[in-house]
């Protein structure tokens, strides 16, 4: 007689696979989605006449006086680049700081509840996000994003799985 207590779960397991995935797609999707709108944001967030009397205008103009010294064809769009890659930098460093946070508190506390916190404070961040009328606040979106998102190590993905 074969004992089927101890045999996997095959259709519990692929339904956890498939919400790990789509969460990993989401992750992904949320980290990479505003790389293509920094040009757009910076017209929006900067008017051209705002010139540098705002925050963000002062930020901005070490980034566009270096671009029209190199003899850049589009000087405005190499601002939305180098400043995109500031913003994206960023994003990383931060995700490399917490990563480690994460994944000790997740030893002590467990993959699952990790893996929900996490998830909702990406949900969080996205609200925010959608809603942010002001630089700051989209700059408080993103910062406020990482911690969840420093989450991508497999391992949690994995182990909630077993």
């Amino acid at each position: 007689m074969i004992d089927t207590s101890i045999a996997p779960d095959t259709k519990g397991n692929h339904s956890r696979l498939g919400v790990i995935f789509l969460t990993l797609f989401l992750d992904l999707v949320g980290f990479s989605i505003i790389f293509p709108l920094f040009p757009a944001m910076l017209d929006y967030y900067l008017p051209s006449g705002d010139g540098g009397h705002s925050l963000l205008g002062q930020l901005i103009a070490p980034l566009a006086n270096w671009a029209e010294r190199s003899g850049a064809a589009d000087p405005r769009f190499m601002t939305a680049v180098l400043f995109g890659g500031i913003l994206g930098s960023l994003y990383s460093i931060l995700q490399f700081i917490c990563a480690p946070l994460w994944g000790a508190y997740s030893d002590r506390v467990g993959r699952r509840k990790v893996l929900l916190i996490t998830i909702s404070g990406l949900a969080l961040s996205y609200i925010l996000w959608f809603f942010a009328a002001s630089f700051w606040v989209l700059v408080l979106a993103r910062v406020l994003g990482v911690p969840p998102t420093a989450k991508y190590t497999l391992g949690i993905y994995g182990s909630v799985v077993k």
